[in-house]
Parts: C-alpha cells; structure tokens; sequence
C-alpha cells in the first residue's frame, strides 16, 4: 500500500498487491488489484489469467473466456493457457473448440489422466466415439474399477449400438 501511495502505476506494487489480497482471501482487493494491472500493462499475463479466474468463480462464463482468449492470442505455444482455454470451452459447451486446442497437447504427450477422461469427454460430445472409446478403454486398463471410466465407456458403446458391451 506504501509502495502505492509513492507512485501509483507501478505494475509491480499491484501486482504484489494483487498476490498478496488472493494469497490472504481478500479477493476484491486481488480484483481491484489485477484491474489495475491489466488497465497499465494490458498485455500482463498474469492480470489477465487471474482475472479470467475471478470472472469465472463469478459465473462470468463469457468474460473469463475473453481474457483468456485475449492471453492465447499473446502466447499460443503456452500449454497451460491452452489447457485452461479448453477448459473452458467446455465449461462453455464448445467442445470442438477445446479439441482444436487439446488434441495439440495430446500429440505432444499430454497424459495426465484427468486431462485424458477430460479429453475423452469432448471427444464423446463431438461424436467422435471411436477416439473417446480409444483413450476411455485404456484408461480403464490403469484405473479398472475407476466408475466414471465404466460410466463414459458404457455410454460410448450405448451410442454406437454396441449394447452387449455397454452392459
């Protein structure tokens, strides 16, 4: 606050402001903070990322996915971004949109296996099913007794007439 009250547009005393208000819980002061920091430095990528967040935890489904689509537009090698970009594509029913950006990190050897059920999922929304039963069954084989696989992998077969094995 002292570093404020001496010069007002430094980036980086909001930006402490910011970490240290999200740090502590007090998240309209980390907002008003990453505000600020976005407003001087609009290209800021952790402004805009903490604000997309924000806006999210608020049910601003369309604010967040714009920062976040203004943050992939700056940095789009950034797998992180990319991931949670796609997230929230989903989150926004655009799944063709998250798996222009998650098939990407797949080939390059994205294999966490929550991003892979996830992957599945857009897979199965867009009707691809032979690729969401492809990543489904063997994340099956590691996680056999794991309800949400048997759910989705069911479902995958229900949907390509395959009732036997959807059983």
């Amino acid at each position: 606050e002292r570093a404020l009250k001496l010069n007002s547009e430094d980036v980086y005393a909001w930006l402490a402001r910011g970490r240290t208000a999200r740090e502590s819980g007090a998240k309209d002061k980390a907002v008003e903070s990453y505000r600020k920091v976005h407003e001087l430095d609009p290209k800021n990528d952790e402004a805009i990322f903490m604000l997309s967040v924000y806006e999210l935890k608020n049910g601003h489904k369309r604010n967040a996915l714009k920062l976040l689509e203004e943050l992939y537009q700056k940095e789009p090698q950034n797998d992180y971004v990319r991931y949670q970009l796609g997230a929230l594509y989903m989150v926004n029913d655009e799944p063709s949109e998250t798996l222009n950006l998650w098939e990407d990190l797949f080939y390059h050897g994205e294999r966490n296996p929550e991003f892979l059920f996830s992957l599945a999922l857009a897979y199965f929304q867009t009707q691809k099913y032979g690729r969401a039963q492809d990543i489904l069954t063997r994340l099956q084989f590691m996680y056999p007794r794991e309800p949400s696989i048997q759910f989705m992998l069911g479902e995958t077969y229900r949907v390509q007439n395959r009732s036997e094995e959807a059983a």
